[in-house]
């Protein structure tokens, strides 16, 4: 305990030099009250130390891994924990592989979340209306998505491609429930979102490679692509 105590106020007088904190180790909220810049790391389904965390105002970065939505509103919780955060740049929310999360995000009228740079969704069912997409989510600063088992029709049917045009990295398993009947769905969006990027950098995902010319629509990306993982339907994804 004196070892942590010491952690304590050495990372409050270097406060620069903090990055991320496991929250499960170090569980005093008041840390979190006065340390700009941490990252809260969450293992587990953790709902009530995300409940702890919720007064928490100086979070950069916030990672929920092997999540299980088991509680009632815990929607709102998590809402009211990023919107409290302006300073937050990066959002993970990874659900155990056997569990889905039912996201509605509703929302109190004008509440809005800071322009996150990098989103990472796992087994997300995003159900979100295109109000709620707009509105509440703020994409304007997003650099870096990645989307593995959320269903990508949903999405980009609710999330404007104009509101994405800053991506320089994404990656997206392309998931379909039903692949045969909305993979051509799927990349039609796929496509409408490269087209409406200006400068990819890193691109995975899974399409219909035969479908809207999706080739020379990444080609146009040209020097600035780095990484290109182009995949068919039916092949394996990383």
């Amino acid at each position: 305990m004196k070892h942590l105590r010491r952690l304590i106020r050495y990372s409050y007088d270097h406060r620069d030099l903090i990055s991320s904190i496991d929250y499960n180790l170090f569980s005093p909220v008041g840390l979190l009250a006065i340390v700009p810049g941490l990252t809260v790391d969450v293992v587990g389904e953790g709902i009530s130390t995300v409940i702890r965390a919720h007064r928490a105002s100086h979070l950069a970065s916030i990672r929920l891994t092997d999540w299980s939505y088991g509680i009632r509103r815990s929607d709102h919780v998590l809402a009211e924990m990023l919107i409290r955060n302006p300073q937050l740049e990066v959002f993970h929310l990874l659900t155990c592989p056997s569990k889905w999360h039912r996201s509605h995000w509703t929302v109190k009228q004008e509440q809005r979340l800071p322009p996150i740079g990098e989103l990472v969704l796992r087994g997300d069912s995003w159900l979100c209306t295109p109000r709620t997409a707009v509105e509440f989510w703020n994409w304007s600063n997003l650099t870096h998505l990645e989307l593995r088992n959320v269903p990508i029709v949903n999405f980009l049917q609710t999330v404007p491609p104009e509101q994405l045009k800053s991506l320089r990295t994404f990656i997206t398993d392309s998931y379909c429930p039903k692949p045969m009947d909305q993979g051509l769905i799927a990349t039609k969006l796929l496509y409408n979102l490269v087209n409406h990027i200006s400068r990819l950098e890193h691109l995975a995902m899974k399409c219909r490679l035969h479908v809207c010319e999706m080739v020379p629509a990444i080609i146009k990306h040209g020097s600035n692509l780095h990484f290109l993982d182009l995949r068919d339907f039916r092949s394996p994804f990383l």
